[in-house]
């Protein structure tokens, strides 16, 4: 570990910390019924930005569990989860480029063609329904057949007849089903903004399952 790392680590340990124990404090405390939203947000986005340097990720994980604790949510809460402010969906493989469908306005018109000028060849509407429809059903098999995680040291669960992992934590699935059903609301929305009738029939029943 070089010298710089290590300072930053300490300035994380006692500058960081100590200030955004206060900030959070202070929230909670002068918003009251909404504080704990406002600065379950702050956390959230906070540490989220921090833990991108690798270098300093276990460090930020104990701040953050030190945080949470001010607002009374669990460290592997979903509700304690970043989540990405804007959900883009692109679907590869498109001719000559991939497509943002949630954006593309222009997919809208009766005729769609690539609109790079040297090109000009017609979307296949039929073609991108089928892509996406595969996308939702091997989505709803992998949330099926997803592994299970510790909640206390988050490692895979290898024993089948375990009901705890071997550090007494309990076990949640990988990716919760509010994460599940946020990103087949993202190809329902696509499904509907894009007329894609049979895409929103297949997601709607899955969310209705779900």
């Amino acid at each position: 570990m070089n010298s710089c790392v290590f300072i930053y680590i300490l300035q994380i340990e006692s500058y960081f910390t100590h200030k955004l124990l206060k900030i959070v404090s202070a929230i909670v405390l002068q918003v009251r019924e909404k504080g704990k939203s406002h600065a379950l947000e702050l956390i959230k986005h906070v540490c989220a930005v921090l833990e991108l340097d690798q270098n300093v990720q276990p460090e930020i994980q104990i701040m953050k569990k030190n945080l949470l604790k001010l607002v009374h949510v669990r460290e592997f809460a979903s509700e304690a989860q970043f989540q990405k402010c804007s959900i883009f969906f692109t679907l590869p493989n498109v001719i000559c480029r991939d497509i943002d469908l949630r954006e593309n306005s222009a997919l809208l018109s009766q005729e769609w063609r690539c609109s790079v000028p040297e090109c000009g060849q017609p979307y296949d509407r039929e073609m991108m329904e089928a892509s996406l429809l595969q996308i939702a059903r091997q989505r709803e098999r992998t949330c099926h057949l997803q592994d299970l995680v510790c909640l206390k040291c988050n490692q895979i669960k290898a024993a089948h007849l375990a009901e705890h992992c071997g550090c007494a934590g309990s076990f949640r699935l990988k990716e919760s089903a509010i994460v599940f059903k946020d990103k087949m609301e993202v190809l329902l929305n696509i499904a509907v903004h894009q007329r894609f009738e049979l895409l929103k029939e297949c997601v709607s029943w899955i969310l209705e399952l779900s």
